[in-house]
């Protein structure tokens, strides 16, 4: 039987996860900020808040094309943040993509799609928003490392916890996903779901050592069965 049949409801994770997005402070680290504005660590600090794409609010066309005569120009950090927005300009039509698929049933396309949101966006925000669409495809332990990033930067918000647990307790990690669940009880206390969710995981726990144990029973009797057949 599969762990994921004793995953943590999807509905009520795709809860969490709306509500952490609104909730996580903060997500997006320093150097991320930064990084959105295309600055680089040669420019003063002073000087990288002033460095905007003079196209504001174009369409994708018009900002890569911005971009491309800025960058010829040798405008090279103007014309970063040009392209930069032009990219900005597609993630919600990745993300509107990625709801399609959920929608359509077919989680795996929705993960793949996520992760191009992922990708473009380069925040934590976004790392979530794809943790949510691994979780839901079943690809747990891909989840893991960004929910274990988030979690850490994010120790007082139930939500993200919670979704670790469940990523952790599916990809094999059960002890530790039952200890992240507990983490989110304490931020969050008053939740009935997560309380079913605790004895949910702790029940699969104890099932599965008990028939672990009697597969290492078993196994220990087969192995002195040939050692008595000898004497």
């Amino acid at each position: 039987m599969k762990i994921a049949k004793y995953a943590l409801l999807a509905m009520a994770a795709i809860g969490a996860v709306t509500a952490a997005e609104d909730a996580a402070v903060p997500l997006t680290t320093e150097s991320e900020a930064a990084a959105a504005t295309g600055a680089t660590g040669d420019v003063p600090k002073e000087e990288r808040r002033e460095i905007r794409c003079p196209a504001q609010g174009g369409t994708f066309n018009e900002l890569n094309a911005v971009g491309t005569v800025l960058a010829g120009q040798g405008s090279y950090l103007a014309a970063e943040a040009c392209l930069l927005d032009a990219v900005n300009t597609v993630i919600p039509t990745f993300q509107a993509l990625t709801e399609l698929a959920e929608v359509r049933g077919d989680p795996l396309q929705a993960s793949a799609r996520s992760g191009i949101v992922e990708s473009l966006a380069g925040t934590a925000q976004a790392r979530l928003y794809h943790a949510q669409r691994l979780i839901n495809a079943n690809r747990h332990g891909e989840a893991v490392g960004r929910l274990s990033v988030l979690a850490e930067n994010n120790k007082d918000v139930a939500g993200v916890h919670h979704l670790y647990a469940n990523a952790l307790y599916n990809s094999g990690l059960r002890e530790q996903g039952i200890t992240a669940l507990k983490e989110a009880i304490k931020l969050d206390e008053k939740n009935e779901g997560y309380a079913k969710d605790l004895k949910t995981l702790e029940d699969d726990l104890k099932a599965f050592n008990e028939k672990t144990g009697v597969y290492a029973e078993k196994a220990a009797e087969e192995e002195k069965a040939p050692e008595e057949e000898k004497k």
